[in-house]
């Protein structure tokens, strides 16, 4: 009997450890549908800003940074941007909605990459719902990141807890000496990073996800035993 028990312990193990890694080559696989957004104008202002929420994925990227220390940032998404026009670069993102992953109370981070490669010094500013409130700006960023080339970090980073689900915007634009930034030159080329880290409610709602299949996988047991001994 005690033999018997041992044995479906066992099974029991084996059949939770076979249902993470389910969800996780789940998770794996989702990820790989999330799309790499190249801008395409005209993206001048809000009410033509290029939304990005399909962007998003969970797999890790090397280039992408949420601080000083390089801690990788996941779920992110990446936006290629060339400007001709001689214009600002408006991104739309949404925030608590379900169109993408990024929730209320979550640190988002937004982060340029590679623009010193053609001169340019970014400057990014994030807009309210209503996309002419400014909520933060950033000219150089802090600290040096992978996507940051120079000896000087003329790439811009910033960061922001969304307190309102909604539409927000966030703009590409260039130093200029200004509060928030010139437009950009017509040659310029850089990436837009923005990604954030799991909220942990997110990460107890996996953990009782994995609980709860353990749990309908016992009680299912316990059903075939007994209408085996009947």
């Amino acid at each position: 009997m005690l033999g018997l028990r041992v044995c479906e312990q066992e099974v029991t193990v084996k059949r939770l450890a076979q249902t993470a890694i389910a969800i996780t080559a789940f998770l794996a696989w989702s990820s790989v549908q999330a799309l790499i957004i190249v801008e395409s104008g005209p993206t001048d202002s809000p009410a033509n800003a290029q939304n990005i929420d399909a962007a998003f994925g969970f797999l890790p990227d090397q280039v992408i940074e949420t601080n000083s220390n390089l801690d990788l940032g996941i779920p992110n998404a990446t936006v290629f941007g060339f400007s001709g026009d001689g214009t600002y670069d408006y991104y739309s993102f949404t925030v608590g909605t379900g169109a993408s992953p990024l929730q209320v109370g979550q640190e988002v981070f937004f982060d340029t990459d590679f623009a010193e490669i053609v001169g340019l010094d970014t400057h990014i500013t994030l807009f309210d719902t209503d996309g002419t409130t400014v909520l933060d700006t950033n000219d150089d960023a802090p600290f040096k990141g992978p996507g940051d080339l120079g000896e000087n970090v003329f790439n811009s980073f910033l960061s922001y807890i969304f307190d309102t689900s909604g539409e927000y915007f966030i703009r590409v634009g260039q130093f200029d000496g200004s509060d928030y930034g010139g437009v950009l030159s017509t040659d310029a080329t850089y990436q837009l990073q923005v990604s954030t880290v799991p909220i942990p409610p997110a990460a107890w709602l996996f953990g009782s996800g994995v609980l709860a299949l353990y749990a309908l996988s016992r009680r299912r047991q316990t059903v075939k035993r007994r209408k085996a001994a009947a």
